[in-house]
């Protein structure tokens, strides 16, 4: 009988593996429970276990449609499984006694230890040994390595944040606890105290020239999330400050604003990100005000705006 280490050594033995269906169809030797991967933001289908007949509605609807409905996205909140996975380091059971079969739930991670995909294992072959908790997180890790390398999946990243904030401004994320997960996601990296910047690059505002702006801020202060929306540059900056400091907090991102020319309005300070409609307003107001007023500054503070006597 194979013992823990025996079957963790038979998974970093796949590691040579390059093709997501063939990890998981080799996994299944070493698990004997199949396994499907999906996408965290619309349950989109990866790969899954070939070969696999179940009674399992979950695992045949996903591998036959390409996703799972909304009515199955409602089940896993009533149940519980989305605030779960979010709140997971890497694995979690997935229990309910309204399942026929229990499964367990994976995080995978990209180069920026991003959670980006998922694995999950269903236990319509066999129950769950003392051992494969420890063996699945140990395919997950192996998963998240494969990830860690592929352009996709920072492209993903980068997809998947900017259409987020997206919803979140314009206000279409009517039922927050089925964007449990991925506002966890949103939330990573950044501190406690949120601010949002729009910024005007002043120049034609073709979407491949804005996209060009993000993506240099964004390798210049990483922690920050950013977005294309209605033709400004967004960005979530968070801070150890309830007062932001432009010259400590902004860093490398103040002096670039000046030598291109490019405005901002940054909004007070709050701390849920669902309110990011109305603090989004706000920087768009500091913007305009200060556009308005022709000063020589690239920074237009909300806070400020509203102590000045002009407003």
């Amino acid at each position: 009988m194979s013992t823990l280490s025996d079957k963790i050594e038979m998974i970093e033995k796949l590691k040579n593996n390059h093709d997501f269906q063939h990890l998981l169809n080799e996994s299944f030797e070493v698990l004997k429970n199949p396994i499907i991967m999906y996408d965290t933001t619309d349950y989109n289908l990866i790969a899954y276990t070939e070969g696999i007949v179940t009674d399992d509605r979950f695992w045949n609807e996903i591998t036959t449609n390409g996703t799972f409905c909304t009515e199955s996205q409602e089940f896993f909140k009533e149940e519980g499984f989305i605030d779960d996975v979010a709140n997971a380091r890497v694995i979690t059971f997935m229990l309910s006694d309204k399942l026929k079969y229990e499964r367990i739930s994976g995080k995978l991670f990209n180069k920026n230890n991003v959670h980006v995909a998922n694995l999950t294992i269903v236990a319509c072959n066999k129950s769950f040994g003392p051992d494969d908790p420890a063996v699945f997180e140990a395919l997950c890790n192996l998963f998240s390595q494969k990830i860690s390398v592929s352009r996709f999946y920072l492209d993903y990243e980068t997809t998947h944040q900017e259409s987020l904030i997206g919803k979140l401004i314009d206000g279409s994320i009517v039922d927050k606890e089925l964007y449990a997960a991925q506002i966890a996601i949103l939330y990573g990296g950044l501190k406690t105290n949120l601010y949002v910047a729009v910024l005007d690059t002043q120049c034609n505002p073709e979407y491949d020239k804005l996209t060009y702006f993000r993506d240099l801020f964004r390798g210049m202060q990483p922690a920050f999330k950013y977005a294309v929306y209605s033709n400004y540059i967004v960005i979530i900056i968070s801070s150890d400050n309830i007062m932001l400091d432009i010259k400590k907090d902004l860093n490398k991102l103040n002096g670039i604003l000046k030598r291109k020319n490019i405005y901002a309005g940054i909004s007070s300070c709050f701390e849920n990100i669902f309110e990011l409609p109305m603090y989004y307003s706000d920087a768009v107001k500091a913007l305009n005000f200060g556009l308005a007023s022709h000063s020589r500054q690239q920074i237009y503070l909300y806070d400020k705006i509203m102590e000045s006597p002009l407003t």
